[in-house]
């Protein structure tokens, strides 16, 4: 529909909750200065073609709005485009949920203005069952237990940095319930196909960490680089191919970002100035040439370019495990 459109920067608002075949398929292709989408579709593009190459060769960074009842995680060309912040619509609601128990075993809600609410059960159970009477989300639930272990908890949202975790109100005192002994900010990947200069990144770094030290004094913080990657680009050759007549061909290819690496930096040097440790993924994955290396051994999505496979998500996962465990056993 606007293929090849480079004066379309804001896309017009897409409505339809519910997609049929090819209704979407390249629809924004080569639309090289597009950076703002809002597709309300709760259809899984994943599923069917509807969505093929819908936003192939767009801005590599922009603003997607996203339905807030969808469930799909699509990225890419098929779906939310790499490097592109998620905005919901409507925006979530921000009110809380109290429980109540009932005699019945189960929990009832209520709205409070409370963060969250602590119940303890004293009897073994497989499973809970919870119920609402009013329009309302579930933020989630945290479940502790009594025997000795390590309690790990993530919270990862799509095209997330630094800096959004600061328009979250609140966001480190909700963080309270967890009472961390050790808190990893793995983040930078991102922030390498955003605007942010590095001096804002840095800044970005510094308020979260602050943040987060006002409500967890105790706790140790631990960064983490992100791994090299590359990013998609578009070139345009023109061939004549008669008298004051060209033709033009666009071609796509995958080529390193190298603002990981500056990324990078930025963290190393946050790190060094406040004394922090930091977990050098980029060196460790490889470095320089990595991403080429783990999309042939089929670690790194050969789609994208960008995201690990399962397989690369868990050897990150060992590594970081294997390192950790390493400074906590004793000197040998």
């Amino acid at each position: 529909m606007f293929d090849g459109c480079t004066s379309l920067t804001s896309a017009p608002e897409l409505p339809a909750t519910t997609l049929t075949s090819n209704c979407y398929r390249g629809m924004f292709y080569n639309c090289t200065n597009l950076n703002y989408i809002k597709a309300l579709f709760t259809t899984d593009p994943s599923t069917g073609d509807y969505t093929t190459d819908w936003v192939f060769g767009i801005a590599s960074t922009g603003t997607f709005i996203k339905n807030a009842d969808a469930a799909w995680e699509v990225t890419g060309n098929n779906g939310v485009p790499t490097g592109w912040a998620i905005e919901y619509y409507p925006e979530l609601n921000e009110q809380y949920l109290t429980f109540v128990a009932l005699e019945d075993g189960t929990f009832s809600f209520s709205k409070d203005d409370l963060s969250y609410s602590l119940y303890r059960l004293d009897c073994t159970v497989d499973s809970l069952s919870l119920r609402t009477s009013f329009d309302s989300p579930f933020s989630g639930a945290y479940l502790q237990r009594n025997s000795p272990g390590v309690e790990f908890n993530a919270i990862g949202n799509n095209g997330a940095c630094f800096s959004s975790y600061l328009k979250i109100p609140d966001f480190a005192e909700l963080t309270r319930v967890f009472s961390p002994s050790l808190i990893i900010l793995s983040m930078g990947t991102n922030e390498a196909f955003g605007s942010d200069s590095d001096e804002q990144i840095y800044c970005s770094i510094d308020s979260l960490v602050q943040q987060l030290r006002q409500v967890h004094p105790t706790a140790k913080i631990l960064l983490t680089t992100p791994m090299e990657c590359q990013k998609k680009v578009t070139r345009t050759t023109r061939r004549r191919v008669r008298r004051g007549k060209y033709r033009s061909r666009k071609t796509t290819a995958f080529v390193t970002n190298r603002r990981v690496a500056e990324v990078r930096n930025v963290i190393l040097r946050y790190g060094r100035d406040h004394k922090l440790p930091v977990w050098d993924l980029y060196v460790i994955a490889g470095g320089e040439g990595a991403s080429a290396k783990w999309i042939a051994d089929g670690l790194m999505n050969p789609r994208d370019h960008v995201h690990c496979l399962k397989s690369g998500y868990e050897l990150r996962g060992a590594l970081l495990s294997d390192a950790l465990l390493k400074q906590l056993r004793p000197t040998e």
